[in-house]
């Protein structure tokens, strides 16, 4: 996974923290992905072993195992522009420190939206999906019909299913509602 991080200052207490700076600074940091051809996934404001963090995560569109990742040139020449940013936006130098850090999801990305599992449709998946009122969990490959997403035969169930049920053995049809956790698994 590639990453940069950077430390800066900024003017505090600013209403809403950091959570007000991601969403003050989302649009520009869109643009700024785009502008490297990356698509910016997220902007996390975290509190990490008591240290503000500034977490932006990016992808390469189109990205696949043999395809071109994010580089940590990608993430660096990112984060330089955000800190630019973020220090017009709040000078000051009499303010605690946070981190900004600018991230490749990673080989075992979380699935967070329908169209990255249309996306990675035939990856190695780990997903939990809601059935009725419990859950179970899977790893296996996906693939996209008719509407619906399809978890292959060959699926192993890791928990939630009775034991000597078909629901392990055959193929097992929902909709990106039912998913209530799904992340990629490397395949080296």
């Amino acid at each position: 996974m590639a990453s940069h991080s950077s430390k800066k200052t900024l003017a505090w207490p600013l209403k809403g923290g950091l959570k007000a700076i991601a969403l003050s600074i989302y649009d520009k940091a869109v643009q700024f992905a785009e502008d490297q051809k990356l698509d910016l996934l997220s902007i996390e404001a975290l509190t990490k072993e008591g240290r503000r963090t500034l977490l932006v995560t990016v992808d390469r569109p189109g990205h696949n195992p043999k395809g071109s990742a994010v580089t940590l040139e990608d993430c660096g020449t990112l984060s330089k522009r955000i800190s630019a940013l973020l220090d017009e936006m709040y000078p000051g130098n009499d303010s605690p420190d946070y981190t900004l850090e600018v991230s490749s999801p990673g080989l075992d990305r979380p699935i967070k939206k329908e169209a990255e599992l249309v996306r990675y449709a035939g990856r190695l998946l780990k997903l939990t999906l809601r059935q009725g009122t419990r859950t179970a969990t899977y790893i296996g490959r996906v693939k996209e019909e008719e509407g619906a997403f399809v978890l292959q035969e060959e699926a192993l169930n890791l928990k939630g299913a009775k034991k000597d049920t078909k629901e392990a053995k055959e193929p097992i049809s929902f909709f990106w509602e039912e998913v209530v956790k799904c992340r990629l698994v490397p395949e080296l």
